[in-house]
């Protein structure tokens, strides 16, 4: 659980600073349409490296078939997250609201301040914190170093991947079944894939505001 700061900063031209105090409101964005298109991505292709290092382990112990049809299944799995193709995804939209620890950080100007032109609106964080589990809202400090919760999310599949092993049959040999016991406990980590970013951005200190939307995106 992150300290939040007093103040967060949201850049934004002067237009969209009018917007915000005009309408007593701020805008999540689809989080599908961040202008780095390599984001949702990061975390998971973090992940299968991972998780493929930890079949390998299993060389010796397993069925060398289940093993290859198991990492298959596994890379097609993550893949179908983050492309948008796996049904739990496509009946959910992600959005978020993007801030900052700090108020005057040339990459933000350039890419969200209108280039130096707009402004970094505080915002009294302690208020945004409020809205965390409220209506399905998060609100959450970007992680960047992705050591620590790789080391544990390695620790919880190590033990569920092993029951896989140990309990699919012959008979059950085949994708359908692999997935049936993959997706719950793939699923809610990939979903949390937006909490996570390259290394190369921790300059920004970023915190969301995000939002899960299931059904109707109207």
């Amino acid at each position: 659980e992150p300290k939040t700061p007093n103040i967060l900063y949201h850049y934004c031209s002067v237009d969209t600073m009018l917007k915000i105090l005009q309408n007593y409101c701020i805008w999540l964005s689809d989080a599908e349409k961040t202008n780095d298109k390599s984001e949702l991505k990061y975390f998971p292709e973090q992940m299968e490296k991972m998780l493929l290092n930890i079949i390998e382990s299993y060389q010796r112990e397993v069925n060398s078939d289940l093993l290859t049809l198991v990492k298959k299944v596994l890379k097609k799995s993550i893949e179908s997250v983050y492309l948008g193709s796996a049904y739990v995804v496509q009946n959910t939209k992600n959005y978020f609201c993007c801030f900052s620890e700090n108020s005057d950080l040339l990459s933000q100007w350039r890419a969200y301040g209108n280039d130096g032109q707009g402004v970094a609106i505080g915002f009294n964080a302690k208020l945004l914190s409020r809205i965390d589990d409220m209506n399905n809202y998060d609100f959450v400090k970007v992680i960047y170093n992705q050591k620590f919760v790789l080391k544990n999310i390695q620790e919880y599949m190590k033990g569920n991947l092993k029951y896989i092993f140990e309990n699919i049959t012959e008979k059950e040999l085949n994708p359908v079944d692999i997935m049936f016991n993959l997706a719950p406990i793939l699923t809610p980590i990939l979903q949390d894939r937006f909490a996570f970013k390259h290394p190369s951005f921790r300059e920004e200190r970023e915190w969301r505001l995000f939002r899960k939307q299931v059904g109707n995106f109207d």
